[in-house]
């Protein structure tokens, strides 16, 4: 039985995040890498992951078209400054599905730790979607050509913030992976085998 970490393009370039967690890893979850598959179009693999919490959830019809504008505006992050940045996907062996619920849950804390450390106090990226008007969030944002939306982008201090309806904030969170408390995690593994990167060309050595 396997389950997954997504190493986004933001923590691939921070070295000193990448560290931390691989010791965590290695010495406090006593785990080995199975496979590690390079992420080449992390934005257009995030909107099928994250449309799949959104179908799954009890979210009222607003909150949907709220979360799905919240989530193409992250995604429009990543795809402006991360442009050519990889992402990563790593797989780790687990003995069983009670096994795979405890990883997961240290996994959740992992994720959660690894953002107040690297990420809480980094720069704020605002961004507007030039037309937001003309994209219906009613429908799936799989859907979306994330190639043929322009947007504004203002950056501030981590202490600041923007108060303006028009923007909203872009979150570089470094790493995903399945909630322990979502029924997804098989869900999402079909996305990422559907998606072509598990193949020996997408399989890296190391990122460090």
């Amino acid at each position: 039985m396997q389950l997954f970490n997504i190493i986004k393009p933001d923590m691939v370039n921070d070295k000193e995040a990448l560290k931390y967690y691989f010791n965590i890893i290695k010495n406090d979850f006593k785990l080995e890498i199975k496979d590690i598959y390079s992420v080449s179009d992390w934005p257009n693999l995030s909107k099928k992951i994250y449309e799949l919490d959104i179908e799954s959830s009890s979210l009222s019809q607003n909150e949907i078209i709220t979360k799905r504008e919240q989530i193409l505006t992250t995604i429009m992050g990543y795809h402006i400054r991360y442009h050519n940045t990889m992402g990563a996907v790593i797989f780790y062996e687990c003995d069983n599905d009670s096994h795979r619920k405890e990883l997961l849950k240290k996994m959740y804390l992992l994720k959660k730790n690894i953002r107040k450390k690297y990420v809480n106090d980094s720069d704020k990226y605002y961004i507007r979607i030039i037309d937001k008007d003309k994209i219906d969030f009613r429908d799936s944002i799989i859907d979306i050509d994330i190639n043929n939306i322009f947007c504004k982008i203002k950056i501030y201090k981590s202490y600041e913030e923007l108060l303006d309806e028009e923007y909203n904030m872009a979150f570089f969170n470094h790493i995903h992976c399945p909630d322990w408390n979502n029924s997804n995690v098989d869900l999402e593994m079909k996305v990422l085998s559907d998606s072509g990167i598990i193949n020996s060309k997408s399989r890296i050595r190391k990122l460090l």
